[in-house]
């Protein structure tokens, strides 16, 4: 990788550069943030508390200003140029897609580094005045983490949101756009703050509250403070941002995607969601399956919004060769992380099933059963996206939704009391019946996925084989 080519000779961040930090701006930033964190300290109170509200004032200008707005100005730097057709001259010439994400992230939101680079100046200096009047370790830690973390994030955002850019099929029209536009910044920016909201608004204690004294938090059997695994995990998911981008961009100039990224994604996440479980007090927290959780909500959530192509699975039936080949052709995210949530669930149940905890019949039939009805949505979802023409393909997956998760478990609850029969459920096998109610449990919700196969299988297949 040449960095000189990406950075300083990278002619797309050089067009950006000139367009964004023009001498006005790099005069008036500084100046207009001077006089806001001048005016803190106008009233007659102690300096102590004057530079609190100052230090106050940072985050907040660092939230509005940074986050929010440019992550908005990343999302608006292709689609812009998509609306006045000059991307489509920008392909035609020699730049890879690395030269592209670094002018795009680096370029087109420039002002906003800029802003946060004056931003980290003035949290220097008030966390000097801070630790003249509170001489403490915490406070000079505290100087660091805040402006790391909120820079790192910053980044990730922006690759994040120009990633999206990419991948928009109308940007010009779409107000699911604008919507993501305004409140991924926003929600990203409420999050990296969260930690900071503590100390600025309700304590009156220094920074202990933020650093020195705050809960430790337990990760793979090593115990950091909250802020501190916070900047450590945006650091460990930037490259994948990074990644994401870069592969949108190339996707988007029609190279050779990369088969293994969504699998590899997916392995990194359900690790590091895992890491956690070694917080979970008690013999059995080693095994507490909480990689399940983000392979769950990204699976349900690609059987809700992905489109799968009928002609997209003929391709990968009759795709000759290994399945190296298959992977280049793309399989459906629903189709790697659904089976993905059913494995783990059955590997998570069987150990728990053979291991000699507390509760331990209770937490296997209970992941058994998620495995069991993620094998039953996998295939009822993609029937519909086989099925049923595009235009009431929402629709028509909500209704599903809302009729197997919310309507039949309710109904059956109001007919016969057996919320089992349709959704998985935690049985004591040492009580009174437990066999019986866990083998009903199992075999309800088994039946329903073997019968769903049975019936949609052939019909989904006649549907790839005759498009």
């Amino acid at each position: 990788m040449n960095l000189r080519r990406l950075f300083w000779d990278n002619p797309e961040l050089r067009r950006n550069l000139s367009l964004e930090l023009t001498a006005g701006r790099l005069l008036w930033t500084p100046a207009f943030l001077l006089v806001a964190v001048g005016l803190c300290f106008l009233p007659d109170q102690p300096v102590k508390d004057l530079v609190q509200i100052a230090q106050w004032v940072v985050v907040g200008l660092w939230m509005v200003g940074g986050m929010v707005w440019g992550g908005l100005r990343a999302a608006q730097s292709v689609r812009s140029e998509r609306t006045e057709r000059t991307w489509d001259s920008q392909r035609l010439t020699a730049m890879s897609a690395g030269e592209f994400a670094v002018g795009k992230v680096f370029g087109a939101t420039a002002h906003s580094l800029y802003l946060q680079v004056v931003l980290g100046c003035f949290w220097a200096v008030l966390s000097f005045m801070r630790f003249q009047l509170d001489p403490s370790e915490t406070t000079l830690r505290a100087a660091v983490i805040v402006p790391t973390t909120l820079v790192v994030g910053s980044i990730a955002l922006y690759s994040l949101m120009v990633a999206q850019s990419f991948l928009e099929t109308d940007p010009a029209r779409s107000a699911k756009s604008t919507l993501f536009s305004f409140g991924v910044p926003l929600v990203s920016a409420i999050y990296l703050a969260s930690h900071f909201w503590s100390d600025l608004l309700i304590e009156r204690q220094g920074w202990r509250a933020v650093v020195g004294d705050s809960k430790l938090v337990s990760w793979w059997g090593v115990s950091l403070p909250g802020p501190e695994l916070q900047l450590a995990s945006l650091l460990l998911f930037l490259p994948w941002a990074w990644f994401g981008l870069w592969r949108a961009l190339r996707r988007d100039l029609q190279h050779a995607d990369f088969p293994w990224a969504w699998p590899a994604f997916l392995v990194f996440t359900g690790a590091y969601v895992q890491g956690f479980s070694t917080a979970f007090p008690g013999e059995s927290s080693r095994v507490v399956p909480l990689c399940m959780i983000p392979l769950a909500v990204l699976g349900w959530g690609f059987l809700l919004t992905e489109n799968i192509d009928p002609m997209g699975l003929r391709r990968l039936v009759d795709a000759s060769g290994s399945w190296r080949e298959r992977l280049r052709l793309g399989i459906p995210f629903s189709w790697v992380t659904m089976p993905l949530v059913a494995a783990a669930s059955f590997v998570a149940a069987g150990v728990w099933w053979l291991g000699d905890w507390s509760d331990a019949s209770e937490f296997w039939s209970l992941l058994a059963g998620v495995g069991l009805i993620a094998l039953r949505d996998l295939i009822l979802f993609t029937w519909i996206s086989c099925r049923v023409p595009l235009a009431r393909q929402g629709l028509s997956r909500m209704a599903l939704l809302v009729g197997i998760h919310v309507f039949l478990p309710v109904l059956t609850m109001l007919v016969s009391v057996k919320f089992h029969l349709v959704w998985p459920y935690p049985q004591d096998i040492d009580e009174i019946d437990g066999p019986q109610m866990v083998l009903v449990n199992l075999g309800s919700l088994g039946a329903q996925a073997l019968l769903a196969w049975a019936v949609l299988g052939p019909s989904l297949w006649r549907r790839i084989r005759e498009v």
